[in-house]
């Protein structure tokens, strides 16, 4: 035996001992992990979203964030995209719970995400030929191929039941207040997975609170408080819309937020009058509803202003209604695949209207309603849609000219409904009885 070979046997020799010896190494169960590996980015069609709202996690081992805290729900039902991030060290089946409060409250989707699907579409290119008048010359073009790439979000729907697993003693449930679960989800997640999730959640509230809950089988609890809410403008500060609740302005101009002229009795909306002004804002991608809003437009000549609702990463026309005045003829636009037609006549100008748009992307329909305030609603045949789009994401309202044109209270429900009076329950005295 060589010298280095008899230097390893002693060696190994010594390790063995050692080995023999020693106490054995006891790994300690680890209750919580490290959460730096919990993804914060999430890609939606195309987009990349930022999943990063949580808030308080003591004692809680399933993290539960969103894409949001406030949800603007302006179409009857938004999305919530949220993880779920098992940071308990152990293998969890989890019930994921939604309650809500009131009444005419729904779940139209519930899903898990399943990876992308890439499309690549190419259109192909084509020449045209020099054409000659007797006034004009029109010139020959070459349009190249062009090759078009789109992502697509996938997500497997998850069956929907009413939450009936008995809930482990180790759990201590956090406040619901008083909202009530609507329905339960039950997924898996490993120690230290995470998985993404997309809920489609149906109210007409002006403002809700609602609440998302994990609930592990061997004891890992999660809980997630946002909003949902609607546009209305009272809240915000006089002067530029653009920065404010997530506006922006789309052209060098934006809106101005202020108490002068406004719908109803009290409270603020937007001027939006200098020609050219852009004012717009993103919702999470929705592919059906109705939205409302208040509109007031004075007119003069060849002026225009409206709202246009775009979908696919703000870059398609679903639907555009607008008013335009041409040689005294006031009068309500929408836009088809044909140009814009005409369809309500006779606004009156400096007073205030109420619109509604109704869209489902999926069928490429779209109905358009409008009324004066306290009348009744008149609405237009099912149309088609401007533009083909997956989604809906956005929400403008564009001045082409010194219109001089207010909007306010875009919301999921008629902002001009008659109030529902209140309940007035019969007062019954409490009697006391002595013993």
């Amino acid at each position: 035996m060589t010298p280095i070979n008899m230097k390893k046997f002693i060696i190994l020799l010594l390790l063995i001992f050692l080995s023999g010896c020693a106490k054995p190494i006891i790994q300690t169960p680890i209750e919580k992990q490290d959460m730096v590996s919990a993804v914060e980015s999430f890609n939606l069609n195309g987009k990349s979203l930022v999943i990063a709202n949580t808030d308080d996690n003591k004692d809680e081992t399933l993290i539960i964030k969103t894409d949001t805290n406030n949800y603007l729900n302006i179409f009857g039902n938004f999305n919530v995209i949220f993880s779920v991030y098992n940071n308990s060290g152990t293998a969890q089946d989890v019930d994921v719970l939604i309650s809500m409060g009131g009444e005419n409250k729904g779940i139209g989707f519930f899903g898990e995400y399943t990876g992308t699907k890439t499309t690549i579409t190419t259109i192909p290119g084509y020449e045209t030929k020099e054409i000659k008048t007797s006034t004009t010359t029109i010139p020959a073009t070459t349009v190249k191929e062009q090759t078009i790439i789109s992502t697509t979000t996938l997500w497997t729907s998850k069956t929907m039941e009413d939450f009936k697993t008995e809930i482990s003693k180790d759990i201590t449930r956090k406040s619901i207040g008083e909202t009530k679960p609507i329905k339960s989800f039950k997924v898996s997640l490993k120690a230290n997975e995470q998985k993404f999730f997309k809920a489609n959640l149906v109210s007409k509230d002006e403002a809700e609170e609602f609440y998302i809950e994990a609930i592990g089988a061997k004891g890992a609890y999660g809980h997630l408080d946002p909003w949902a809410y609607e546009q209305s403008f009272d809240s915000l500060a006089d002067g530029a819309l653009a920065g404010q609740d997530s506006w922006t302005k789309g052209a060098a101009t934006a809106g101005t937020v202020q108490a002068t002229t406004i719908f109803g009795t009290s409270g603020k909306a937007v001027y939006s009058g200098n020609s050219g002004s852009s004012n717009y804002r993103t919702v999470t991608d929705i592919t059906d509803g109705t939205i409302y809003f208040a509109a007031r437009f004075k007119s003069s000549n060849n002026n225009q202003s409206g709202a246009i609702i775009l979908g696919d990463n703000n870059s398609k026309y679903v639907a555009s209604i607008n008013a335009q005045d041409s040689a005294g003829l006031d009068k309500i636009q929408y836009l088809s695949s044909s140009g814009w037609n005409n369809v309500w006549f006779n606004l009156a100008v400096n007073t205030w209207y109420v619109f509604s748009i109704q869209f489902d992307t999926s069928a490429n329909t779209v109905v358009y309603g409008y009324k004066t305030v306290g009348g009744s609603w008149t609405y237009t045949a099912t149309l088609t849609t401007y533009q083909d789009a997956s989604s809906v994401d956005m929400f403008r309202w564009n001045e082409d000219t010194t219109n001089n044109s207010y909007f306010d209270e875009i919301s999921a429900s008629d902002p001009d409904a008659p109030a529902v009076a209140a309940v007035i329950k019969p007062y019954v005295p409490i009697i006391i009885f002595d013993e």
